[in-house]
């Protein structure tokens, strides 16, 4: 932001992304500042920074599927396809599927920020899977469509990251 100093007005910047009725993915990146109509307020801030070593995630592809088979009275199955590297699963259960709730702070922050992402599963001619990739670090690896509905406001030179839900 700092090439941009004269151009914009601000070095705040805002980013979200909408999935719209046709199954379209659309967004904008505002640089300047960002645009209170666009999210049901208020903001909720974080740090940008967190303390190295804070990364971490507390589900496990086992828990969404517990979560899932009691929500539907039933076991619901799964399986890791190594040549596909997904897990899939039986299309008739993506609505028990539950979102995941992310937070953006320090693990044992009270007031962090969170995320429920409910757009992790996805059926793709008739196979469905879960979007998550595992890295050698056993790391998840969510892609940015995860995203989808939330939007997040930049505000570097005060230190603090704007996260709301779409309006």
């Amino acid at each position: 932001m700092s090439q941009l100093q004269g151009t914009v007005a601000s070095t705040r910047f805002a980013l979200y992304l909408r999935k719209h009725r046709c199954g379209a993915v659309t967004g904008e990146l505002l640089l300047g500042g960002g645009d209170p109509s666009l999210y049901e307020g208020p903001l909720r801030f974080t740090p940008l920074r967190g303390r190295p070593g804070d990364r971490g995630y507390r589900v496990t592809v086992g828990m969404i599927f517990a979560e899932a088979s009691a929500s539907a009275g039933v076991a619901v199955n799964y399986q890791w396809v190594p040549g596909l590297e997904l897990f899939v699963f039986d299309c008739a259960f993506m609505r028990f599927i539950p979102p995941i709730k992310m937070c953006l702070g320090e693990a044992d922050d009270d007031q962090a920020v969170p995320i429920y992402v409910t757009n992790y599963a996805r059926n793709t001619a008739g196979t469905c899977s879960l979007a998550f990739k595992l890295d050698p670090n056993e790391m998840w690896r969510l892609p940015a469509f995860v995203l989808v509905g939330t939007y997040f406001e930049f505000r570097p030179s005060e230190g603090k990251l704007g996260v709301a839900r779409l309006a």
